[in-house]
């Protein structure tokens, strides 16, 4: 059930950087669909079954949420910062260069 929480979280955390939530639903009927196919041929209890499938479909839905909270606010927190303020900062390692361009 570790292994399962571990893989799920991450393929929750790919998800989140890359894609919208529109893509949770499908992702969790393929996931869910995978693990009663497994289940299935490895003669597994509907109890663990059922378990497995509630484990896989929070945790994925976990590492989406945290990790697209984490890219929003790495993107999208210096947007209160002033455009000027922002220009500013990008000229000054420009005006600080040690290279000389007006040698000939």
């Amino acid at each position: 059930m570790t292994a399962l929480a571990l893989g799920t979280m991450l393929i929750g955390m790919v998800l989140g950087t890359r894609f919208r939530v529109v893509i949770l639903l499908p992702v969790i009927v393929a996931g869910s669909a995978a693990l009663a196919i497994g289940a299935i041929l490895t003669g597994a209890s509907m109890w663990d079954t059922a378990k497995s499938i509630a484990v896989f479909a929070t945790v994925l839905q976990l590492g989406y949420a945290f990790t697209a909270l984490v890219v929003a606010s790495i993107i999208h927190g210096g947007e209160k910062e002033d455009a000027e303020e922002r220009s500013e900062a990008v000229r000054l390692p420009l005006k600080r260069s040690p290279v000389r361009h007006d040698v000939n």
